[in-house]
């Protein structure tokens, strides 16, 4: 038994050594940025709880900060097949920077307002989706195919382990410092990715020809978003996992938009005790994550999908009608370690579809139509909360959404998809650690 402990530990030291130094860099710039984001995930919202003490606000918030994917994604997916994908991500690290380290120093100065945090929340998503269009299409430039759901894997690693941290740190600092200051923290992590991704000297895009046309911008423009749309809509596991993936963000969302009015009320506990619920969640995640590995190897990805989305809603139904916050602890970590477990299959499955050459315009096209149904889930699940006073309802009653939407695409169409699609197999990994 221990020899075979001592194989597979040695065989997955290899593995992951085979992501190469490139891939590397670019994972530590990114522990890195997520660990800042984890800081701001914890201050923002409680900084617009404690300026309104509003739900509502909470919600609006959330959906200010996703607009932009809808009425930016197409257009940036398609720019983003012509750019340097290095130079947009160079670029948008340090615009972030400068962007959130406005909110601290207004705070200072005593004018910062809701409206303001609304406003950078909103340029801070334009910013994120250039980067992320850029950075969704260059992974698959650091590393095999056949190594995607390992490094894609290891992307959530870092970035789980700084879940973990930053709402720790942030809940120490907050006792000794105003929770605003804490964004310029973020605005440093910003300028490490920037550093790394400069020092990264693998190319980010495919070398193709530029075609001579006299075309004009905007017909070209229009032209490429359409190849986009056209490819998802073509595909029937990438259309079917979008319209799924709509239909739970809609009902979901309120349920990390609200954490901080749902752990107040539901367990009357301080702002340091919220901290907790953001280091269960990246816990949570780090632990589900590293099994993926023996998932892989025991389930094909059918049930690994639709597995992760039921164990997401199953925890989630326990997180609304607990009132033991350690317990609530425990269900919050299965919850979203679960969900973001589904979403690294999800991300690996496209990245292997798509060409190199269409990248930015699908992964754009997949991120607005599975996005589209945030916003407005974002408002109405902040008004029925606001409604009902009673969060734990709500969630539960999430929670058996997403119950149901397993049960209706288990047996659709893109349950026979996603069985079928050994493209992405569970052994292309060599059913090593993610």
């Amino acid at each position: 038994m221990t020899g075979i402990s001592a194989d597979t530990s040695a065989e997955d030291a290899r593995a992951l050594k085979s992501l190469g130094l490139p891939f590397w860099l670019y994972w530590s710039g990114q522990t890195a940025a997520s660990l800042g984001g984890a800081i701001a995930q914890f201050a923002l919202p409680l900084i617009v709880f404690q300026l309104t003490g509003s739900g509502l606000a909470l919600g609006a918030g959330f959906a200010v900060s996703l607009v932009p994917q809808l009425l930016f994604g197409l257009v940036i997916g398609a720019l983003g097949d012509r750019m340097d994908r290095r130079r947009v991500m160079v670029v948008t690290d340090f615009a972030r920077a400068a962007c959130i380290a406005v909110v601290p120093i207004l705070a200072l100065a005593g004018l910062l307002d809701v409206v303001t945090i609304y406003a950078v929340l909103f340029v801070q998503s334009v910013l994120g989706i250039f980067f992320q269009t850029a950075s969704n299409a260059g992974v698959p430039r650091l590393v095999r195919r056949e190594q995607l759901v390992r490094a894609n894997g290891q992307l959530q690693v870092g970035s789980s382990a700084a879940m973990i941290v930053g709402p720790f740190l942030a809940g120490l600092a907050v006792t000794v410092l105003p929770v605003t200051l804490l964004l310029f923290a973020e605005s440093a992590t910003f300028l490490i990715s920037a550093i790394t991704i400069v020092c990264i000297r693998v190319r980010l895009n495919e070398e193709r020809r530029v075609r001579n046309s006299l075309e004009p911008v905007v017909t070209k423009l229009v032209r490429e978003i359409g190849e986009g749309l056209s490819y998802v809509w073509r595909d029937a596991t990438l259309r079917n996992i979008s319209i799924m993936m709509a239909i739970i963000n809609f009902a979901g969302t309120t349920v990390t938009a609200q954490l901080p009015l749902f752990v107040k009320r539901q367990f009357g506990v301080g702002e340091s005790r919220l901290a907790w619920f953001y280091v269960a969640a990246g816990v949570g995640i780090l632990l589900i994550t590293s099994i993926s590995g023996i998932i892989r190897k025991r389930a094909g990805v059918r049930l690994a999908l639709f597995g992760c989305l039921s164990l997401e809603g199953a925890f989630t139904i326990l997180l609304g009608i607990t009132t033991h916050y350690w317990l609530a602890l425990v269900f919050w970590a299965v919850s979203s370690g679960a969900s973001v477990l589904f979403n690294v299959y999800t991300m690996s499955l496209r990245q292997a579809l798509v060409p190199d050459e269409l990248m930015s315009r699908v992964m754009s096209v997949a991120a607005v139509v599975a996005w589209s149904a945030i916003p407005l889930g974002a408002l109405v699940g902040g008004a029925v909360i606001q409604a009902v006073r009673a969060p734990g309802i709500v969630y539960a009653g999430i929670g058996c959404t997403s119950l149901l939407v397993v049960a209706l695409f288990l047996r659709s169409d893109l349950g026979r998809d996603v069985a079928s699609a050994n493209r992405v197999s569970p052994a292309d990994d060599g059913g090593g650690r993610a």
